[in-house]
């Protein structure tokens, strides 16, 4: 009597591997709620970039136009820095 040896057959290439049902649409999912979650953080950091620059923007016209302690510092030209002794 001749021993008998089990053989294992091989996986065809073409064959998928066995996942648990849903697996893949979960995967996807959480993929895809990570994206959104990222994109929006973008956007929201962006738009607070955004608002800053406008409000410094904004203060810095208001203070070269409307303050006149800004007006005297900003012509510092016709100021008398110092006075010359001759």
């Amino acid at each position: 009597m001749a021993d008998k040896v089990d053989v294992i057959p091989e996986k065809e290439e073409d064959e998928q591997p066995i996942v648990p049902y849903g697996y893949l649409q979960n995967l996807i999912r959480k993929k895809k709620r990570c994206a959104r979650t990222l994109r929006t953080i973008l956007v929201v950091a962006n738009i607070i970039f955004w608002l800053g620059g406008c409000g410094m923007l904004g203060v810095s016209i208001w203070l070269r136009f409307a303050n006149p302690t800004v007006k005297k510092i900003a012509n510092f030209e016709k100021m008398v820095l110092s006075k010359n002794i001759d």
